[in-house]
């Protein structure tokens, strides 16, 4: 509410308090005259007039008063930015801890009432003695300049000051209304007082004070305390005057930047292009600050897929209860997106402990990037043994043995442990199997044999293994051609393929157990096995010594034949395969692959079943437009199914990303022929000695290979000749 005269000025002071807090009575003005301003220089001594005189009516210059329960102009309109300004100043002084309140909270007593006895009388005295300095006179007629020892000299005493109070141009913002009563009006109308000078290209997402033309909610129109003019301290009060909800002070962990005021160095203060005021798209934003989050070219093998995106997938940009910011703790948080696995966990019967644990996802995994599969943290088994490196008891009572001794003490290894891929057999985080295999295999020492119990040594070994009587190019574990395997199972107690085999590591050759148990008293059976250069013998417990012929066999051959594709299945891939770079006849440059990219297994999981059927790609790679030969050929006529970080020829044979030359030269002979002698395409080196080739993929796209068409330049034109 204005206040237009003096008169006025003590009415209102005179009104019995609404609050429900006395306030002192008034005098009659007509006893004595208004005091003269009294400039207070700073909160503590505001505070003191507050709260122990109860001396109400405090200048904060420019003309402005405050009684410490209002706020209005002495002979002016109050505006609302100075409410609110004032209204802020009182919050500080009224909360527990600041200001003088908490210093006199400690003062003895009796000295208190002395000081304020002496306070009292101080003031009262100065407020009757008469004013030595000449009482500011209002001008009557137009003036040059505004801002004098005794008017409006709070303005331009400021630490940043608005360009044209610096310059004492107040003209620029302020016109006459009338001159005789020194009245003035703003030179603009209100919404648009201060685009006149600072130009505001408003962009999709607009502030709303900006928008709404009020940009004193957040500046002073004169000078400040602060950068940029603003109000008040950005990091505790200005921003969070409107955003309450976003009082973060409570919250444990607080990014940097909030705990130190800075929104502007994640959001723009008028406008932006981005949602939410950001100064750019989400990861970039993040990614200015957290360089390493982004891995170096070839670093990385898998990337956490919010990394490309967005990186508020995970963290609360602002303030959380859970360390790094994180919205929540693992494994909610990746539950949130993998569904898949929190449905496992829920429904399964066999846990993998830290997959459940708090925090337990980082056990294994990277939150950003890996130069693993599957963000993991080591290869297998390195990843597996960093746990399983000491005996571990079970919720059952039941123990699992120290895995690294065992693999440390027995060098003969199992293939998927010798491949390093303890998932082969393990399912990560759940499963329906003991032991968290991945298909069935009994959970009983001694078993009848029936096939279908032996889904998860079947995966790899061909079943006709145990299925045929002949053994021919099955296995060299047979008398002449008598399949000693089928033998061994075929039998009325029946032995499961752990009665003969340790299953991660032994001794002795294709990993065959030194002992067997029998009986319930713990006795060990020993198996004495030997092998010889023709076959082997083995005299256990159960049996007197025999022996077998095979005949002899290469020692780079297998013990058994193994399934069509099972060691690109087994068998994980290196952060850059030497098969990516090729060894063959021609050496060539790494194939361009585009960031990140390869290996392929990073994404494409080897234990999956993969679908062949010819289709329209509707997730991944569908920014791919087949354009070459699309009407006979399709992806997996190139690229190989059964290990998808090589490519394959039109046999079947793999070939590497590194000698796709191979496979170009199949259809493009002619080409190939040219490229081979350097006709077509580009080499470097020696030209009688060693070269490199570039691939055809170096310049071809090998999904649309026919270059766009190029318009022609026009002629050059030699200076200086008739045109």
């Amino acid at each position: 509410m204005p206040v237009n005269s003096e008169s006025e000025h003590w009415r209102r002071h005179s009104e019995p308090c609404t609050t429900g807090t006395r306030r002192r009575p008034v005098r009659n003005p007509a006893s004595r005259p208004i005091r003269p301003p009294i400039l207070l220089h700073n909160l503590e001594m505001l505070g003191i007039l507050y709260w122990f005189y109860d001396f109400n009516v405090v200048y904060l210059g420019d003309g402005r008063v405050a009684d410490g329960r209002d706020t209005y102009w002495m002979n002016a309109e109050i505006d609302t930015q100075t409410e609110t300004k004032l209204t802020r100043r009182r919050e500080i002084l009224e909360s527990p801890g600041r200001g003088a309140a908490a210093f006199w909270a400690g003062v003895d007593g009796t000295l208190l009432a002395a000081l304020c006895a002496v306070l009292a009388v101080g003031l009262e005295i100065a407020a009757a003695a008469p004013s030595t300095a000449p009482a500011a006179q209002k001008p009557t007629t137009v003036t040059q300049q505004c801002a004098t020892e005794t008017c409006h000299a709070g303005i331009v005493n400021r630490k940043v000051m608005h360009g044209p109070v610096a310059q004492k141009k107040c003209l620029e913002c302020h016109k006459y209304d009338v001159p005789r009563e020194h009245r003035f009006k703003s030179a603009f109308p209100k919404e648009q007082q201060c685009g006149t000078c600072h130009d505001l290209k408003h962009k999709a997402v607009v502030h709303k004070p900006v928008q709404e033309g009020k940009c004193m909610a957040c500046h002073d129109p004169h000078g400040s305390a602060y950068k940029g003019i603003l109000l008040s301290d950005p990091a505790r009060v200005l921003c969070l005057s409107c955003h309450k909800q976003a009082d973060f002070s409570k919250k444990k962990f607080v990014h940097a930047p909030v705990t130190k005021g800075e929104c502007s160095a994640c959001h723009e203060a008028h406008y932006s292009s981005q949602p939410k005021l950001l100064r750019g798209p989400v990861r970039d934003v993040c990614v200015s600050c957290h360089k390493k989050v982004i891995p170096k070219k070839d670093e990385a093998v898998s990337i956490h897929a919010p990394i490309k995106d967005n990186c508020t997938g995970c963290h609360d940009p602002h303030a959380s209860d859970v360390k790094n910011e994180l919205k929540q703790v693992a494994p909610n948080l990746c539950f949130s997106c993998h569904k898949n696995i929190k449905e496992a966990l829920a429904t399964s019967p066999v846990v993998h402990r830290p997959a459940a644990d708090v925090g337990g996802c980082d056990t294994c995994h990277a939150a950003h990037f890996s130069n693993q599969r599957k963000l993991q943290k080591q290869p297998q088994p390195q990843e597996c043994l960093s746990c399983h490196d000491r005996v571990l008891r079970l919720a059952d009572g039941k123990t699992l043995p120290d895995m690294a001794s065992l693999l440390k003490d027995n060098p003969v290894h199992h293939g998927p442990i010798r491949l390093g891929s303890c998932t082969a057999c393990h399912q990560p985080h759940a499963g329906n199997h003991f032991r968290l295999l991945i298909a069935d295999y009994p959970a009983e020492f001694y078993a009848p044999f029936r096939i279908e119990q032996y889904g998860l040594c079947f995966r790899c070994h061909v079943p006709e293994l145990v299925l045929q009587p002949r053994a021919g190019g099955l296995t060299y574990f047979r008398d002449g051609d008598k399949n000693l395997h089928w033998l061994h199972v075929n039998q009325q107690k029946g032995r499961t393929c752990r009665a003969c085999h340790e299953v991660h590591a032994s001794k002795n050759p294709f990993h065959i157990r030194d002992a067997v148990p029998f009986g319930t008293g713990g006795w060990m059976l020993e198996i004495s096995f030997k092998e010889t250069p023709t076959g082997g013998s083995c005299s256990p417990g159960c049996h007197v010594e025999r022996k077998y012929e095979n005949g002899g066999r290469p020692k780079t051959a297998p013990a058994v034949v193994l399934q069509e594709g099972v060691m690109a299945r087994v068998a994980p891939q290196p952060a850059r395969p030497a098969a990516a770079q090729g060894t063959g006849e021609f050496p060539a440059a790494a194939p361009p692959f585009s960031a990140n990219i390869f290996p392929c297994t990073g994404c494409h999981d080897p234990n999956q079943t993969v679908n062949t059927k010819r289709r329209v790609l509707q997730k991944a790679h569908a920014d791919i437009q087949l354009r070459h030969d699309e009407q006979h050929r399709w992806c997996l006529d190139c690229h190989n199914a059964d290990n998808r970080d090589v490519l394959r020829s039109a046999a079947g044979e793999p070939i590497p990303f590194g000698e796709s030359y191979r496979l170009c030269g199949q259809c493009h002979g002619d080409k190939y022929r040219d490229w081979k002698v350097g006709i077509h395409g580009k080499r470097t080196g020696q030209w009688d000695g060693q070269k490199t080739y570039l691939l055809c993929v170096n310049c071809h796209n090998p999904h649309a290979p026919r270059f766009k068409p190029v318009t022609p330049m026009p002629p050059p034109v030699r200076t200086g000749k008739a045109q």
